[in-house]
């Protein structure tokens, strides 16, 4: 008896693995950019002054933005992909984003993880002003400031701190405004801390103690010729734009003139402004000891 066996084996590919995003490497080091101010130069560039240090920076927009992507600590890589996703016609280019990053760390933009612990460590304590006061806005609420104060009487009793306390209250009702300022009363009596209250009737005697002399002294300063100042202006951006075109330091030609100090003070009014404080700070006085 004869047997006859049928065999078929059946072969599939393997399946694709995707591959897995590179890895940013764990012991690389991290970068973030320095805290600046920014000024336009131009539609095209700009300057940045780093805060900590001063020293500033010309530099294009397109850099500018990259920069703002960087605030965060995170590796050159991680730096590079952020920036090539974010900012608008940097797809596939990001060599020229990493020789553009290096170049911010070898000025000082950017700034590693290591070097900001090492300024932390190094950073001298800054010395402590000493606390002048403690200033409670009060509004129509004579209980909260009650729970308050009594707090600070347990404070004060406890730690003997002796600080002073001021109330400004601007409450709309009279009843609300009495009781608060017996409560500040009845404090500086169980705590023997310096107090003062500021409520509307004190406010009105402030503003009577202003003499006229003194508000038409603020007022003469408020007259200050402003378009003449902002042609000025204008005239010092028109200057700076040719200036960062040129990059030679070359300063003829330029939209506006050169000045001396003198002709610069007598076209934005100095001299005029001058008269002015003059008059009311020395004159008004004299006249009203002599009225």
């Amino acid at each position: 008896m004869a047997n006859s066996l049928s065999y078929q084996v059946t072969y599939s590919p393997p399946a694709l693995v995707p591959a897995l995003p590179p890895q940013p490497d764990p012991n690389a080091p991290l970068f973030a950019s320095e805290d600046g101010l920014v000024a336009s130069l131009s539609t095209q560039e700009c300057i940045f002054q780093i805060k900590r240090s001063g020293d500033s920076h010309v530099m294009t927009f397109q850099v500018l933005r990259a920069l703002d992507q960087c605030r965060e600590f995170r590796t050159l890589e991680e730096h590079g992909a952020r920036i090539e996703s974010t900012i608008s016609g940097l797809a596939g280019k990001r060599e020229d984003i990493k020789r553009v990053l290096e170049s911010l760390i070898q000025r000082g933009l950017l700034v590693s993880d290591q070097a900001f612990i090492t300024r932390l460590t190094q950073a001298s304590a800054a010395a402590l002003e000493p606390l002048r006061g403690v200033f409670i806005r009060a509004s129509d609420r004579p209980s909260q400031l009650g729970r308050l104060l009594k707090s600070l009487t347990d404070y004060e009793r406890r730690h003997r701190a002796g600080r002073r306390y001021i109330v400004l209250d601007d409450s709309a009702l009279p009843a609300h405004a009495n009781e608060q300022r017996d409560l500040l009363r009845e404090f500086a009596r169980a705590t023997g801390c310096k107090v003062s209250y500021v409520g509307a009737a004190e406010r009105n005697k402030l503003s009577e103690r202003l003499s006229r002399a003194q508000i038409e002294s603020v007022a003469a300063f408020a007259t200050y010729p402003i378009v003449t100042l902002m042609s000025t202006v204008h005239a010092l951006q028109a200057n700076l734009e040719v200036l960062s075109q040129r990059r030679t330091g070359d300063v003829d030609g330029l939209p506006g003139g050169q000045t001396t100090m003198p002709a610069f003070k007598e076209i934005i009014g100095w001299n005029a402004v001058e008269e002015r404080q003059a008059y009311y700070e020395v004159d008004a006085p004299a006249r009203k000891r002599a009225a």
